[in-house]
C-alpha cells in the first residue's frame, strides 16, 4: 500500500535517535515485525531519483500513527530527523516476514534502534501470555529508548539493558559490555531467539548461540542491509 503521509511529531529521544510519528490511512494495517519504505520529494540522488529507505515499524497495531525510530546516520535518516512537523513524506508497505513464532518463551536481543520491531512484537507476546526476556544493547544510558514504557510491562516481562561504552557510569544497574560476553548468564535452550541490530552485533550473538548449541530453527533475524 502506497500513501502520502505527514510528520505529526518529531521527538528527540536520545542524543542520536528521533522518534518520527507519521499519519496513516485508517485502512493501513501491519503485523508486528514488519517494515515500510519511506521517501521524500526533496531528497534525491545524483540522478534526481527519490532516495528510499526501509524502517521497521515501532508502533503498536492499534496506535493512530505510524511510529519510526530513526538514528542520525547520514542521507535520508538525517534528512527526516531535520524535517519539521507537517512535512509530507511517502510511504510504501508494509513488507517483511519477521514475526512471532509459536514458542511460549521469547528472548529478544536488540541493539540500538533494533528495538523498533520488538516494541510491538513484545506487546503481542505479552498479550498472548508468553514469557519474554529482552536484552537491549546500547552505547550509553542516554540511548535507552522506551525505558519508561518497558518499566510498566507486567511480570511476564524482564529486561536486561547493557552499555557498551562510557563504562564510568557508577549508578548504572544493568550489564556492561557486549551481549555475547554475558549471554550465557540469561540463556535457556527453550527460548525462541529474535535478533535485530547492527550486523556485527547480530553475527557475534549468533556465533555465541552456536557455541551454546542453540537450535538453529529457533533463531530469527531481522536483517539490516
Amino acid at each position: 500500500m502506497r500513501f502520502d503521509s505527514k510528520i505529526l511529531e518529531n521527538l528527540k529521544e536520545s542524543p542520536r535517535v528521533h522518534i518520527i510519528r507519521l499519519s496513516k490511512p485508517k485502512e493501513f494495517s501491519f503485523h508486528p515485525g514488519q517494515w515500510v519504505s519511506v521517501w521524500c520529494d526533496d531528497f534525491v540522488d545524483e540522478k534526481n531519483n527519490p532516495v528510499h529507505r526501509a524502517f521497521s515499524i515501532a508502533s503498536y497495531t492499534d496506535e493512530p500513527h505510524l511510529e519510526l525510530c530513526i538514528a542520525r546516520g547520514t542521507g535520508l535518516s538525517a534528512h527526516l530527523q531535520d524535517s519539521p512537523v507537517g512535512t509530507v513524506v511517502h510511504v510504501d508497505g508494509p513488507y517483511g516476514a519477521f514475526s512471532l513464532k509459536s514458542g511460549r518463551k521469547c528472548l529478544f536481543i536488540a541493539g540500538g534502534v533494533g528495538i523498533s520491531p520488538f516494541r510491538p512484537m513484545i506487546r503481542q507476546a505479552l498479550n498472548d501470555e508468553r514469557q519474554v526476556l529482552l536484552i537491549y544493547s546500547m552505547r550509553i544510558p542516554a540511548d535507552f529508548l522506551y525505558r519508561k514504557e518497558f518499566e510498566f510491562f507486567g511480570s511476564d516481562f524482564k529486561i536486561v539493558p547493557t552499555i557498551t561504552m562510557d563504562h564510568h557510569y557508577r549508578v548504572w544497574e544493568g550489564e556492561r559490555g557486549r551481549v555475547q560476553d554475558f549471554l550465557k548468564k540469561y540463556y535457556k535452550k527453550d527460548f525462541d531467539v529474535y535478533l535485530c541490530g547492527p550486523p556485527p552485533m547480530v553475527e557475534a550473538v549468533i556465533e555465541k548461540l552456536k557455541k551454546l548449541k542453540h537450535p538453529e530453527d529457533k533463531i530469527f533475524l531481522d536483517k539490516w542491509s
